[in-house]
């Protein structure tokens, strides 16, 4: 491959692909990996702060028995997986919490099961198809106290 060629290389269907193309000036070769999404940080043991966001930025709560459902989901998905919750805010179309997980995988599938559960009830009471979440929840470590007292 010459100096004046485009190269990337990305994993797909569990295999290393790659592509070359004529650049249109001449400028050295430059590589770099395509990955289909950042590996998220768990830690057993520390508290971290997640916001989830309505999809669209969409209303995601439409009534006051829709926090209430939420929360009584949140609460059997954190005991099922082993996760304290310390505290929590929820605003018309996103949500904050402040969880604690005991295993690594814990607060990916309290959220797992809060997207599955919450929106398939929340289609059916309102007579909706689709998505309520937009993509992925953020996620960010609490490694100081101030941190988590400002978010408490």
């Amino acid at each position: 491959m010459g100096p004046d060629t485009f190269s990337y290389r990305y994993l797909s269907a569990s295999r290393w692909c790659e592509h070359s193309w004529q650049k249109m000036i001449k400028a050295p070769r430059y590589e770099f990996t395509l990955m289909p999404r950042p590996i998220r940080l768990n830690l057993p043991g520390i508290p971290q702060h997640i916001t989830q966001r309505g999809n669209n930025h969409q209303v995601c709560f439409f009534a006051t028995a829709d926090y209430e459902l939420y929360l009584a989901l949140l609460a059997v998905a954190c005991e099922r997986h082993r996760c304290a919750v310390h505290a929590y805010a929820l605003m018309t179309n996103h949500v904050h919490l402040l969880i604690t997980p005991e295993t690594a995988e814990g607060i990916s599938l309290v959220i797992r099961d809060l997207g599955r559960d919450h929106v398939r009830q929340i289609n059916k009471a309102y007579g909706r198809s689709g998505t309520l979440w937009e993509g992925r929840f953020k996620s960010s470590l609490v490694d100081r106290e101030d941190y988590c007292l400002a978010c408490h």
